[in-house]
């Protein structure tokens, strides 16, 4: 039996060397669905550039190219559907569009952590004016007041830096704060008087897990028990807000929760998701230098609907605003 030839040799490696990638993408994608807020390390990509996974392909593809390694390329195409939808959080719907203009019979709720004096007023005010939002939730929101809503708004102070306003009449039922949820992190529950009928709807803000973040990124003593010791708290955080919300149908707000977290899925995975029903893309909505995640959330049971959904442009916080076209 004759050698193979070199372009032959050359073409079997480059796939054997795409398919090891596949499987190790494949491999590490089933290790983070599962131990993501609950092992430390999968905690840390949660949070991180997550992006940096497509890095490999970025030699590998060339290479299948080169060396006309049609399985390898194949091998590739999947390994970055699998980085860029189960591992990156991003979403695929066809025919959502989001305009100013809205469908007859919906209601359109924004979510928005203002970021407390980050928030640029002048750029918050055009955007309410732009999108005429009906209810919005907002968190870390001190700065904002009645003077930053058009006439036809009621601005509801709930504390912790939680407020709610509406174009319809509102009643504050509820609210919730705990030492687990630390300071200005809570919840509140609002009875609105809509066109179509009496709803409830819930505004959250839970706790960040930015101290175990920062610990690990400082190399600080004991970084990893105060990261694991973040993950404790958000997730008994995440838990007694879910259970004094006492099943309300609808509820926004910074979860500080991907949805690719156990926790967020333990807690919420009940609920749809506006962006994973109607968005396009990753949906990030805070942004830092070094990572951008998608951790404010709607979510909703029947018979709430998402039809359109939004990811709003920079206001000043580190969070973007989150506006979805909702049918009761």
């Amino acid at each position: 039996m004759e050698p193979a030839s070199k372009p032959r040799r050359f073409r079997r490696w480059i796939g054997r060397l795409a398919f090891l990638n596949l499987l190790i993408v494949a491999g590490v994608t089933a290790w983070f669905i599962t131990a993501a807020d609950e092992h430390w390390l999968a905690t840390l990509l949660l949070f991180g550039p997550r992006w940096i996974a497509l890095c490999p392909l970025i030699l590998i593809v060339p290479l299948t190219l080169l060396a006309r390694s049609w399985g390898g390329l194949l091998a590739c195409g999947i390994a970055a559907v699998l980085i860029a939808g189960p591992f990156m959080g991003g979403t695929v719907n066809i025919g959502s569009e989001f305009t100013t203009g809205r469908r007859d019979g919906t209601v359109r709720l924004l979510t928005f952590n203002a970021d407390g004096k980050a928030c640029d007023r002048a750029k918050f005010q055009a955007f309410i004016a732009e999108f005429q939002p009906d209810v919005v939730c907002l968190q870390d929101a001190g700065r904002l007041d009645t003077d930053d809503f058009p006439a036809g708004y009621t601005l509801n102070d709930a504390a912790d830096g939680l407020k709610f306003a509406s174009k319809f009449p509102i009643e504050m039922i509820g609210r919730f704060s705990d030492p687990v949820l630390g300071p200005t992190r809570g919840a509140a529950k609002f009875r609105v008087n809509l066109p179509f009928g009496v709803r409830e709807i819930a505004t959250v803000h839970l706790p960040t897990p930015r101290a175990g973040l920062e610990a690990i990124r400082s190399r600080q003593p004991n970084a990893i028990a105060t990261l694991e010791a973040v993950m404790a708290q958000r997730s008994a955080a995440s838990m007694k807000v879910k259970q004094w919300l006492d099943g309300c149908p609808l509820v926004a707000g910074d979860f500080n929760l991907p949805v690719e977290s156990v926790v967020y899925r333990r807690d919420w995975g009940g609920h749809r998701n506006a962006w994973s029903e109607a968005g396009l893309g990753w949906g990030w909505t805070m942004f830092s230098t070094r990572a951008a995640v998608r951790i404010d959330q709607i979510v909703y049971t029947n018979p709430w609907q998402c039809r359109s959904v939004l990811i709003g442009p920079d206001l000043g916080s580190a969070h973007r605003p989150l506006q979805a076209d909702l049918l009761p």
